[in-house]
């Protein structure tokens, strides 16, 4: 009896701790410029490059920069190291941040067309502001003013 309750809990600690080993994800994030931005699972195998990353992503957008790729990567001792790839030219497999690493974050850059409808869109905000300011102070001093 005592044998089969040892058997039991060691089959029990087993699927336990496997199961556990298989809920372990690795994740990689991608921001910016593309279709779907948001964080996606690397596959069981660990093998994912940057292609396929985007691919998963939906893409880029029509403004993101395929010159223009930050990649963000955490080393050992906790540090992040960043690298800009161009992913215009063939020799982007050749570098160490072509192929993912778990927790990985990918930022495309906006094309300059993108940044600067961006920041129109701030300064026209303020400027229509202060327009309707004026109209509706001036508006208000000529009610006061008629008699």
């Amino acid at each position: 009896m005592a044998r089969k309750v040892h058997y039991i809990l060691l089959l029990f600690s087993i699927l336990l701790f496997s199961s556990s080993i298989k809920a372990q994800k690795h994740y990689f994030t991608i921001l910016g410029e593309v279709n779907q931005p948001g964080t996606y699972v690397l596959p069981d195998d660990g093998e994912m490059n940057i292609l396929e990353a985007l691919a998963q992503a939906g893409d880029m957008t029509v403004f993101g920069m395929r010159n223009r790729v930050l990649v963000v990567r955490a080393n050992n001792k906790g540090k992040f190291r960043t690298k800009v790839l161009n992913l215009d030219r063939r020799t982007v497999i050749n570098s160490p941040y072509y192929r993912l690493q778990s927790d990985d974050r990918i930022f495309v850059a906006p094309n300059e067309a993108k940044t600067k409808s961006s920041s129109f869109g701030r300064r026209s905000t303020i400027w229509v502001s202060m327009v309707s300011t004026a109209v509706s102070v001036g508006g208000l001093v000529i009610s006061k003013l008629k008699p």
